[in-house]
């Protein structure tokens, strides 16, 4: 949603020649990630989701802020998710992402052979 809303006048722009399709990530995030995200205008609980998480822990037993992880969990799950979406509404003629979203979609497109692997032709 908080992507929705940030693209308000761009899709209302676009009402006559484009129709836009979202994807929720599948992650609720962890409270390093939660922490991110408030510094984000108007992010609601609902919103606070993620297309992967950080598993890296610091000595506290806390997670690592995620600007500082260098190890993720949870793609191969979204993954899933992005090829179904695809795959139950595509084909598409562009891909759109916001934060984590953006680089999620740049991963997506990097992978052609594994995306053509769960998705089909997008």
């Amino acid at each position: 949603e908080t992507f929705r809303s940030r693209i308000g006048s761009l899709r209302k722009a676009l009402k006559s020649c484009a129709e836009f399709v979202f994807a929720e990530a599948p992650h609720m995030v962890t409270d390093s990630f939660a922490r991110d995200m408030e510094s984000a205008a108007g992010a609601s609980e609902a919103d606070k989701r993620g297309w992967w998480l950080t598993a890296d822990v610091a000595e506290d037993g806390r997670p690592v802020r995620p600007a500082l992880s260098t190890t993720y969990t949870g793609w191969e799950e979204s993954l899933r998710v992005l090829a179904r979406k695809i795959q139950e509404e595509g084909p598409f003629d562009g891909i759109l992402g916001f934060s984590q979203g953006a680089s999620a979609t740049a991963l997506l497109l990097s992978l052609p052979r594994e995306l053509e692997e769960v998705a089909g032709q997008y």
